[in-house]
């Protein structure tokens, strides 16, 4: 069970409730190798259990933490309220620094508006600033689009063969390699005026459809757009007014590609890279100055994460006019 190529144990359940107190405790923990009914030589760095469902095989990791489990929850928003409602203003003045929305009354909106939800979850390090920092994240139900089925919604990502290329260049060449993460990535693709000369440009299907979408919010937001100055009327007649998307945002299926085509286009024309002709999400600078073929930084992209190797005042020269570029978007 403890060696250099590790087991794994396999318990098998029935999809219902578990129905006695032992399967109730391995329904929620971790078991022995002993206790399993079979076991598996792979190759696992640890030991690790797995319950598989018995009517159509799905595995599930014991020792894998759900993403929902660090959400907040309603006992932990009330005992933290500062914390979010500290949290939840960041995220709206975010909308609002980055020109996502417009107001308009809601009698105007040329399409059937769409409500959203507050996913608030504990921030995890490396990424939080201080323990027991909240993110609070603002998502519509984008499954109420009426538009839905008529966006480009593909957006592709570097394939695992760019990334190993990338490491082994960076290896090669002795760059440094850094991930740049960009806060509130979907928030700074390009506005719906200017996606389908975008879309062209980068031969991707153009909408059949001028995109327009509009929002409904939660109260809260409502109170925070108050306060940041955004909405002036009263607190009692925000059921008038209804928010028109200018750019995506989180929840609709086509945020993704928006956002590809804007990082794509700072990537090449702000930073000069070149895309891969093997893969559209690899990018590669050469240097200007000499007539031999000298590479000087590799890239690639992956959502909103971008993999980046060069040396160290490569990396410190580019990243704020990357930052700037993004902020202007």
């Amino acid at each position: 069970f403890h060696g250099e190529m590790e087991h794994a144990a396999v318990n098998f359940l029935d999809s219902g409730a578990p129905s006695s107190q032992s399967e109730k405790s391995h329904a929620y923990g971790a078991f022995s190798k002993d206790e399993a009914f079979l076991t598996i030589l792979g190759p696992w760095k640890r030991p690790t259990c797995f319950f598989m469902e018995v009517r159509d095989g799905t595995c599930h990791d014991v020792y894998r933490v759900d993403s929902a489990t660090d959400m907040l929850s309603q006992a932990e928003l009330l005992e933290h309220e500062q914390l979010v409602r500290e949290a939840d203003e960041r995220e709206v003045k975010a909308f609002i620094d980055d020109r996502v929305f417009k107001l308009i009354p809601r009698h105007e909106s040329q399409v059937r508006p769409m409500d959203c939800l507050w996913v608030r979850k504990w921030k995890q390090r490396p990424t939080a600033h201080h323990k027991g920092e909240v993110k609070s994240r603002l998502v519509v139900r984008g499954f109420l689009d009426p538009q839905k089925r008529h966006v480009a919604r593909y957006s592709g990502t570097a394939t695992r063969l760019s990334q190993r290329l990338l490491v082994s260049l960076a290896v090669e060449h002795g760059f440094d390699l850094e991930q740049w993460d960009i806060g509130n990535a979907f928030l700074k693709c390009f506005s719906f005026a200017v996606m389908r000369q975008m879309c062209q440009k980068f031969g991707i299907t153009v909408p059949d459809v001028e995109r327009r979408a509009t929002i409904t919010v939660p109260g809260d937001v409502w109170y925070h757009l108050g306060v940041l100055g955004f909405y002036a009327d009263s607190p009692l007649r925000t059921y008038l007014y209804a928010l028109e998307l200018l750019k995506a945002m989180y929840g609709l299926v086509d945020a993704p590609v928006l956002w590809s085509i804007a990082l794509r286009y700072f990537i090449i024309h702000d930073m000069g890279g070149k895309p891969s002709r093997y893969d559209e999400n690899f990018f590669y600078w050469t240097s200007p100055s000499t007539s031999r073929f000298r590479l000087i930084a590799v890239a690639s992209i992956h959502v909103d994460d971008r993999v980046v190797a060069s040396d160290k005042a490569w990396l410190t020269r580019v990243l704020p006019g990357v930052l700037e570029s993004v902020r202007q978007a």
